[in-house]
């Protein structure tokens, strides 16, 4: 009898993520993933009664790396430093949004494990926002930020600006860098 190859939990959801992003949720299956990682659609079933425990695990997963390394961004001192951090820290995790788009085909009451991660996961998306909110706080307590601007609007124009595709055939740091200066000062010259 053939021994069953074996997968860590890595490979699992690196993969998992290149099939969500490029097939979407809908496309992805568990005989793409069996085949991605070289192994049987029943190791799979090993671990995972279905797909959508899978993705909500990953999406667990990736969140709580970016709540970790977001974690990071009290190293920093003073605004502009965190800024520049956090501005870095949502490029590093720019597929997040699009990955976490998934958790809206993912039944939330299919059973008691699903309910609640999807509780979890929603619990960890409401604490990135509390302490991106005391992060534009805090860009407001050192009069870095314009106390007018909707704390929510800077976050969604944030969020919405890593999504925005290099199509310049620039160097992502220097993509990085141009996206920065834009958020921290504009793109009008000074008159």
């Amino acid at each position: 009898m053939a021994r069953e190859r074996k997968f860590t939990r890595e490979s699992l959801f690196e993969a998992t993520k290149e099939l969500l992003l490029e097939l979407g949720f809908e496309g992805f299956t568990f005989s793409q993933l069996a085949e991605r990682l070289n192994v049987s659609r029943s190791a799979l079933y090993k671990y995972y009664q279905n797909k959508d425990e899978l993705v909500m695990d990953y999406m667990l997963y990736h969140m709580h790396q970016f709540m970790e390394d977001l974690k990071d961004i009290e190293t920093y001192n003073g605004f502009t430093a965190q800024f520049n951090h956090l501005i870095r820290l949502m490029y590093r995790h720019s597929r997040i949004h699009q990955i976490l788009k998934a958790s809206q085909y993912i039944p939330a009451n299919a059973n008691t494990k699903m309910k609640e991660s999807k509780e979890r996961l929603d619990r960890m998306h409401d604490d990135m926002y509390t302490q991106l909110q005391g992060f534009i706080e805090r860009g407001r307590k050192e009069k870095i930020l314009k106390p007018d601007i909707p704390a929510d609007l800077i976050l969604v124009f944030i969020f919405q600006l890593v999504e925005i595709p290099n199509r310049s055939n620039i160097s992502r740091e220097e993509w990085i860098e141009q996206v920065t200066r834009i958020l921290s000062h504009g793109m009008f010259t000074e008159t």
